[in-house]
């Protein structure tokens, strides 16, 4: 290194300082240098690190997957294989209802014999 006067040691410690508080501020701290590397790297007479990140990705381990079963799925014509049968219709087969009736406009009654159809149809709004 060459020699250097007292002012230009003074900027260089100055400039020392405000690199690594930036390099501290953008989260790179191991990008701080010791005042010896700082003059080299000032004068171009550094040498670039090698970075350890490319060694880490290499030791990798492959994502874990598990093993599925297959299954079976619809035909390409949209048939699956087992057709289910049409419900019957439930139908009333009692005798105890009549029928039904409108007791206010759509609130639906049973009507068991003619005394309460009678009742119904004589009920006002």
């Amino acid at each position: 290194m060459k020699k250097f006067s007292k002012k230009q040691i003074e900027t260089l410690q100055r400039e020392h300082k405000q690199y690594n508080k930036e390099m501290r501020q953008i989260h790179c701290h191991r990008l701080q240098k010791t005042f010896d590397e700082f003059v080299a790297y000032r004068f171009g007479k550094s040498v670039p690190t090698k970075s350890k990140s490319v060694s880490i990705l290499a030791k990798e381990e492959p994502v874990y997957q598990r093993q599925t079963k297959e299954v079976p799925s619809m035909n390409s014509f949209g048939n699956v294989t087992s057709v289910s049968k049409k419900k019957e219709e439930k139908v009333y087969t009692g005798d105890l209802i009549k029928g039904i009736g409108v007791m206010h406009k759509s609130s639906l009654v049973p009507v068991i014999n003619n005394k309460v159809a009678k009742d119904l149809a004589s009920m006002r709004r």
